[in-house]
């Protein structure tokens, strides 16, 4: 079972500013970083992906700050590059190993989050609880929404600035693609999660660093924003072919580039509009 160290459940201390404890849960030990607002019932709780950096520490603190005075927590899981190397270890959450061959689907990084969002759903009880991933963390988010087998819920998923897709198009081979992918995908209820692509409207820069640059994610577009673009167009079109609405969205966000902390803002506003 997961557990941290602990504060009363729904309240935090210590007024604005991070944290670091640890969570207990299956794969082993795991730094989480936690957003401390002001002392007030926690109504929200938002789990945050990291970048390819690892770099949960400044996020947590983009995060706090985005957050401000609003009854929210931001949790953010540090996946270090040890037990999660490279694209393939958290990007691709461990589908496959180094060889580009399946692994076992009890390994994949869906089963952690799943403890991750059940271990916040019971220390903030009745709280809402949201994921947010950016960069590489956007797309182990938007792959967990397209493999995942936990039901289908209302939680919203915001996948911000994703490098690149595993679109669910059958045209495309894995992992660019669900042909020849190492589980079998639930179209129907993959559609069905609540996913916004979450994209800045300057995120276009083909040089950038640390872009994908192959055949493979170039036929998805030639930067961030052209590629998020690409793998809506593609889940409409298979929402279309099986007679069954999606609710897969786009949001392009304007003056911004890459960046989580524009993005935090951006999809804390957007998580709001969406419950009103």
């Amino acid at each position: 079972m997961a557990s941290l160290s602990s504060l009363p459940p729904g309240y935090l201390a210590h007024g604005h500013g991070t944290r670091v404890e640890t969570l207990f849960i299956g794969r082993g030990p795991i730094a989480m970083h936690v957003s401390q607002p002001s002392l007030r019932a926690v109504e929200r709780v938002v789990i945050v992906l990291h970048g390819r950096e690892r770099d949960a520490a400044k996020y947590c603190g983009q995060w706090g700050r985005a957050i401000a005075d609003r009854p929210i927590q931001a949790l953010v899981p540090e996946f270090d590059s040890v037990r999660f190397p490279g694209w393939r270890g958290y990007n691709l959450a461990g589908m496959l190993n180094l060889a580009d061959r399946p692994t076992p689907p009890e390994t994949w990084l869906f089963e952690t989050l799943d403890e991750i969002r059940t271990f916040a759903h019971a220390r903030h009880p009745g709280a809402v609880v949201d994921l947010f991933g950016h960069s590489a963390g956007a797309q182990l988010l938007m792959r967990y929404a397209l493999f995942s087998q936990a039901p289908v819920d209302a939680t919203e998923m915001i996948a911000a600035n994703a490098g690149w897709y595993t679109a669910p198009s059958l045209d495309a081979v894995f992992p660019y693609g669900v042909n020849g992918a190492p589980r079998e995908v639930d179209l129907v209820s993959a559609l069905s999660r609540r996913l916004t692509l979450l994209i800045g409207a300057k995120d276009t820069d083909r040089a950038h660093h640390a872009l994908r640059r192959d055949r493979g994610a170039d036929a998805q577009g030639l930067s961030r924003l052209s590629r998020a673009e690409y793998c809506i167009a593609m889940a409409e079109a298979r929402a279309r072919e099986l007679s069954v609405p999606t609710q897969w969205r786009l949001r392009v966000l304007a003056g911004a580039g890459h960046s989580n902390a524009a993005m935090a803002v951006g999809a804390l506003n957007w998580i709001e509009r969406r419950a009103r």
